[in-house]
């Protein structure tokens, strides 16, 4: 690194905090580089990734020349008194923290290890740079003013391009055609059709849904591809099964197929989408490919001190030592934003100046049910224990993480046992007010629609990306199965000149959404895999006999007997009343689940004999869909046709 020679220190300390600068300047621009290449390579996903401001490529410099600065600062005021130790630290007090900020990127190595691999590479690039110490003080003098203006003009452009990105996006798309319907996607993260009302539960919790089903179609038996969000939401943006997709836990949704929000900005719709799902829905991961604006964390579009502090590394590191938290992760209750919020960001967006001419795509991520089913502050509770005073409630909930932290596997005590079953209870009360709300809420926004005269123009879906467990088959949470707790999901179109108060009970998947408003907004089907749930208004039966559900290997969870995703990946199949699942250990399951719709009896425990020919043909059509390249001499009829259930 650049230093100043004894006589030099002493009477110019500004030279030192130029050099600070100048190699700011480089790790700044080196570091915005390395977080670009990520995501302009899919290379990885972090929960750093998560919270990158918009602004970051030009947040990025600003921070890092401020940091160095600083540290040139304190170098040079130290050198009017001692310049015999200014001429040994300098290199390496400016070498070790550039060092630091690119290793703090490499999340396989451990925190120490990275410290200790920037101090023994910042000490060796620091005496290299005493050594050239004369070569390095002509280099900083002549290129930092360039370097100063070039990042200062870059900062300005990249600034306004980003606040202007959306207007400028839109105005470069086609010219709509006449009379394009509106699309509007909601999906209601964690939410389980069999408790809402609209799907025949004892608890009121969704009038508002039902009155929008009775002027469209409902789906009976919608399946989700994925019992969780980051593959449910890349199958019903892309039209592909999970296992065709890149998308991992920690691998976002590459470019290799389109979307639906870039397949209908190319037909010249305005496009946005509104999440509160910060996590998994974020667009690290690849889902606001085709979106002009897409807002995850608020914080992600501010501009300000903080935001500028954490956008670089070393910002961000400099901030939790002196003790300032990020307040801003996925699913924090204080930070979580609500549906009544989504549907002001939304109703704004639509009332904007760029969509009046536009056709729009709406496209929005309710969290409001996620856990830990908290309805929003002032919201109205409704159901058994949710009642309750919150001191009686936490109480309960405390119990609750008591027991379930035990350490030893002895069985429950009777006090135990009840108290278990009482937080049980709590959590499907608190979670069933969580759906109430949220029902009344989306009542608001299909007011507000007619309100602005848009309903008759615009395609309305709703729908789940996943369900929950509440104890069965002794599962809490989502990702952990394929049983119907976790993927039977509401879904309901309302659209232009479909039938009105049309149910439909053959099982269907949400991968046939993009196909759907493709073939709805008049554009043909041929655009995305899967088929057209509107081709099923007028009684076709043209689209997949079988529904493909799965979910990958769950390493986070320790394996388990009782969580089926934490030993291997689970492929199932629905076929009309039949539940298949198929386990990596090779294990199987059926169900009947017009008979047996909490799946409590495994059939072939039951009575395997019976049914091993349907199973045969329920493995052939797993690997059909799995390897479609398949000669067709394997494929075999439909699954179920041959399976006899004695009564």
């Amino acid at each position: 690194m650049p230093v100043l020679n004894e006589s030099s220190a002493r009477s110019q300390p500004l030279g030192l905090v130029a050099a600070g600068v100048w190699t700011g300047l480089i790790v700044g621009a080196a570091e915005a580089s390395l977080v670009w290449s990520f995501r302009a390579t899919n290379a990885r996903v972090t929960l750093d990734d998560l919270r990158v401001n918009r602004h970051a490529f030009w947040m990025i410099p600003a921070m890092d020349a401020a940091i160095f600065a600083a540290i040139g600062l304190v170098l040079g005021l130290l050198s009017i008194r001692r310049p015999s130790l200014v001429k040994a630290i300098a290199g390496p007090s400016l070498a070790i923290p550039a060092v630091a900020a690119f290793l703090f990127h490499a999340y396989s190595l451990h925190w120490a290890a990275r410290w200790v691999l920037a101090a023994g590479v910042g000490i060796q690039v620091g005496r290299l740079a005493i050594r050239w110490e004369n070569g390095f003080t002509r280099i900083v003098r002549w290129t930092l003013p360039a370097m100063a203006v070039a990042t200062l003009a870059f900062g300005i452009l990249e600034y306004r391009r980003v606040d202007r990105f959306e207007q400028a996006t839109t105005a470069a798309r086609p010219a709509p055609a006449t009379r394009s319907p509106n699309v509007l996607l909601l999906v209601l993260d964690t939410v389980r059709a069999d408790h809402l009302s609209l799907y025949g539960y004892d608890r009121e919790t969704t009038p508002n849904l039902a009155k929008l089903a009775a002027g469209g179609v409902l789906f009976d038996s919608a399946i989700s591809p994925a019992p969780w969000t980051l593959p449910s939401h890349a199958s019903m943006f892309t039209g592909k099964w999970p296992h065709e997709l890149s998308t991992r836990v920690d691998r976002p949704l590459d470019a290799s197929d389109p979307t639906l929000a870039e397949f209908l900005a190319g037909k010249g719709y305005a496009t946005a989408g509104f999440v509160a799902n910060t996590y998994y829905c974020n667009s690290a991961y690849g889902l606001d490919r085709g979106f002009a604006r897409y807002e995850d964390f608020p914080q992600n579009r501010r501009v300000s001190l903080y935001e500028i502090a954490r956008s670089a590394m070393l910002g961000r590191r400099l901030l939790v030592a002196f003790g300032v938290r990020d307040h801003a992760y996925a699913g924090e209750k204080s930070t979580r934003k609500t549906a009544a919020s989504l549907n002001r960001d939304l109703l704004a967006w639509i009332d904007g100046d760029p969509h009046r001419t536009r056709p729009f795509f709406g496209f929005v991520n309710y969290y409001d049910a996620h856990g830990p089913y908290q309805p929003p502050k002032g919201a109205l509770r409704r159901f058994g224990l949710s009642t309750l005073p919150e001191a009686e409630r936490e109480k309960i909930l405390r119990e609750r993480r008591r027991i379930t932290s035990r350490k030893d596997n002895a069985p429950l005590s009777p006090a135990d046992t009840s108290m278990m079953d009482q937080a049980t209870d709590l959590l499907v009360d608190t979670y069933d007010d969580c759906l109430a709300q949220l029902d009344a809420e989306l009542g608001d926004l299909l007011t507000r629609l007619d309100e602005r005269g848009l309903r008759d123009d615009t395609i309305v879906i709703v729908t789940s990306d996943h369900g929950e467990h509440f104890g069965e088959h002794h599962l809490f949470g989502h990702g952990l199965s394929l049983y119907h707790a976790e993927v039977h999901v509401p879904l309901l179109i309302f659209a232009p000149g479909a039938p009105r108060g049309l149910r439909i009970d053959r099982p269907v998947s949400l991968r046939d959404l993009p196909a759907t408003v493709a073939d709805l907004i008049g554009s043909g089907t041929a655009s995305f895999p899967g088929r057209s749930l509107a081709t099923l208004f007028e009684g076709s039966t043209a689209t997949d006999a079988q529904v493909l559900t799965h979910v990958e290997h769950q390493k986070k969870f320790n394996p388990s007997p009782n969580i089926p995703a934490s030993r291997g990946a689970v492929h199932g199949l629905i076929d009309g009343r039949w539940s298949y699942v198929s386990h990596a250990d090779g294990s199987e399951e059926l169900y009947d689940v017009a008979a047996d719709p909490e799946q409590t009896t495994d059939l072939l425990k039951a009575n395997p004999e019976q049914h091993a020919a349907g199973i045969q043909r329920f493995r052939a059509s797993l690997d059909q869909i799995r390897n479609p390249k398949t000669s067709p001499e394997t494929r075999l009829a439909t699954p179920g046709s041959e399976i006899q259930i004695r009564k």
